[in-house]
């Protein structure tokens, strides 16, 4: 049994309420995580998730740390009902929440990590696009293969789903020559996520990477950065 832990892309995190009010598991899970995470936020992650402010969370600064935190909440809970996975995977913040749940990050380390990233992610310009694309798998591929300097594939969710990011300008008239069999739904995202656009913050990301406590993993972790197992040096990699 594997555990996918989804990234941010085009999503809006749930606050969890409900499930923590149901499930003690989850609401003690939620709450130690938001413990790991608050010396590194401006303000209580919990308030945010369950405040009045909704569109705080359309921030990437909060969103991040509150994926990271829901993440791990969830799969506490999935334990305590007795599930177990042999193998986690983990996509954009989601690989984050894999390395700790695997064994490879502690939480206080993972959740350093998360919020670190959000910020600097939230710390660049504003700026660029991201479009979901679902059609034929031939179509999809060619696409991806023919992407102008601006834009990046953000996520490949399936053979026939696609997410690319970039430059507006550049993404805006890649989409407009689309075939019409290619189905295309605009992201509602503060920046060009898994762009070139993100590539300002990736040196200071890799510094705060090395400065963690990476140890071996429990359990098997594959990578969506490179789509293999993850070893024990590939997690001290910073440029991972």
């Amino acid at each position: 049994t594997g555990l996918l832990l989804p990234g941010q892309a085009g999503q809006r995190p749930g606050r969890g309420k409900g499930l923590a009010a149901e499930f003690p598991a989850f609401a003690e899970a939620f709450d130690d995580a938001c413990a790991a995470l608050d010396p590194f936020l401006d303000r209580p992650l919990r308030d945010v998730c369950w405040g009045d402010d909704a569109p705080l969370l359309e921030d990437t600064r909060w969103a991040q740390p509150a994926l990271f935190a829901l993440q791990v909440a969830g799969y506490r809970l999935l334990a305590a009902w007795g599930l177990a996975p042999s193998v986690v995977t983990g996509h954009s913040v989601g690989e984050i929440a894999a390395a700790n749940l695997c064994g490879a990050l502690g939480l206080d380390d993972a959740a350093r990590l998360a919020a670190t990233r959000g910020r600097l992610m939230a710390e660049l310009p504003e700026g660029g696009s991201m479009a979901a694309l679902s059609g034929p798998p031939a179509e999809l591929a060619a696409i991806a293969g023919e992407l102008p300097d601006e834009v990046a594939v953000a996520a490949r969710n399936s053979s026939t789903g696609l997410v690319l990011s970039g430059g507006a300008t550049a993404l805006e008239a890649l989409l407009a020559g689309l075939d019409p069999a290619v189905r295309v739904s605009r992201l509602h995202t503060s920046h060009a996520f898994h762009s070139p656009l993100m590539a300002p913050a990736a040196q200071a990301l890799a510094g705060a990477s090395a400065e963690l406590a990476w140890t071996p993993p429990r359990l098997p972790a594959a990578s969506t950065v490179s789509g293999a197992m993850v070893e024990e040096h590939t997690w001290r990699d910073p440029g991972h």
